[in-house]
């Protein structure tokens, strides 16, 4: 499904740690705000902005990046409470995706870009620009502890091990042995108790699933790829029921959260929880016929779940499952176009609307009651992967 497909560019190119949004050094200040004078006149210098990837912090924001694909991409901040959106926060890549760790608010540029934006979570000021390799192609990051994070290079064959904040490179994990024709497409990675997951396209030359998709298990001590299957020789993966796992997988119920698109036609795809320990996947627990479209973005919050369902080029519902059972109960939002769903601290419902005449960022009842009027806008239309929550 076209649509659905615009949004995996394998490119080539490379930015090595440019820094575009323009951001100053903060000044000192004192409890209410103002700076602090050092007795000279001169503003104390605070030292480079910082952030720190495993903290605990309440959600005051949603961060959101738009894109038109064609050029640098934008990130907007929207107030959880009075849904009042800043534009222009930071200038991205043309093909972004936003994760947020403790204070830290990490955008993997993807595409040609190459590159890795860490901003503080507070007033997302730039701490760092990381390239990942000239035209690796990054489509996630997870991370780890406050020294180690994971980087799934879709260009690639080697997941890479980076230091979060300043990107200095640790090693790599090959994963090579998952695709005999090239590199594996890595698409997402997520850690889930000790171990990391990393979900894996396996595309031939045309860009057509060479059979199911994978998920190779990693331990995160020692960056050792796991043997899931000892009764097989070589080191062997998860495997997925069905092919082209697409998005990021979302962390729920224990495990990891991967949809399936197989070749975008809305038949040929399911959603199935992944765990780590045991290294296993259930069955798929709804299929794409079933949602009535390809899933282009997923979030799991206890008993129930909700998907961005792709019904055509133009057209994107909401739909809602039981977790036990697979039930769904669409939402009807049928003549937005909602690309991806994620649910805020305390269950409000933050979507994508790519629609070309009314593009920006709804928010919902889990009950599928819209709560905005209109799209909030952020300046371009958001994608799938585009919306986290940040203190």
């Amino acid at each position: 499904m076209l649509s659905m497909s615009t949004l995996l560019l394998a490119g080539c190119g490379d930015d090595e740690d440019s820094h575009r949004d323009g951001a100053v050094a903060d000044a000192a200040v004192v409890g209410d705000g103002s700076p602090v004078d050092a007795g000279d006149g001169a503003l104390p210098d605070a030292g480079p902005p910082s952030c720190d990837p495993t903290a605990t912090a309440a959600p005051t924001k949603a961060i959101v990046v738009g894109t038109d694909f064609a050029s640098p991409g934008t990130l907007a901040s929207i107030d959880l409470t009075t849904r009042v959106a800043t534009l222009n926060r930071a200038t991205v890549g043309k093909d972004p995706i936003v994760r947020v760790f403790g204070t830290c608010v990490f955008v993997i540029n993807r595409d040609s870009d190459s590159n890795i934006q860490v901003l503080r979570a507070s007033d997302l000021a730039l701490v760092k620009q990381y390239s990942t390799g000239a035209g690796s192609n990054p489509h996630d990051l997870a991370v780890v502890s406050a020294t180690k994070a994971y980087v799934a290079r879709y260009n690639e064959a080697a997941l890479l091990v980076v230091q979060p904040l300043t990107g200095a490179q640790l090693g790599t994990v090959d994963l090579s042995s998952f695709d005999s024709g090239g590199p594996p497409e890595m698409e997402s990675v997520v850690v889930v108790g000790g171990r990391a997951l990393v979900s894996m396209e396996r595309l031939d030359g045309t860009f057509t699933p060479a059979g199911v998709g994978m998920v190779a298990v990693i331990d995160t001590a020692t960056d050792q790829l796991l043997d899931t299957d000892a009764s097989t020789g070589g080191v062997q993966g998860i495997a997925l029921d069905k092919a082209n796992p697409f998005g990021p997988m979302r962390v729920s119920n224990g495990g990891a959260w991967v949809a399936t698109v197989g070749d975008f036609s809305g038949s040929t795809g399911c959603l199935q929880l992944v765990t780590a320990n045991p290294a296993a996947a259930q069955a798929c627990l709804v299929t794409d016929m079933t949602f009535g479209g390809t899933i282009s973005g997923v979030t799991v919050g206890g008993s129930d779940g909700f998907a961005a369902v792709a019904l055509s080029f133009t057209q994107g519902d909401i739909v809602k499952f039981a977790v036990s059972t697979g039930a769904t109960t669409p939402f009807g939002t049928t003549t937005f176009n909602l690309v991806d769903v994620q649910q805020a601290p305390g269950g409000a419902l933050w979507a994508a609307d790519r629609a070309a005449t009314a593009r920006g960022v709804r928010v919902f009842m889990p009950s599928g009651t819209q709560l905005t009027s209109a799209p909030i806008d952020i300046g371009k239309a958001p994608t799938t992967g585009g919306i986290a929550f940040a203190p």
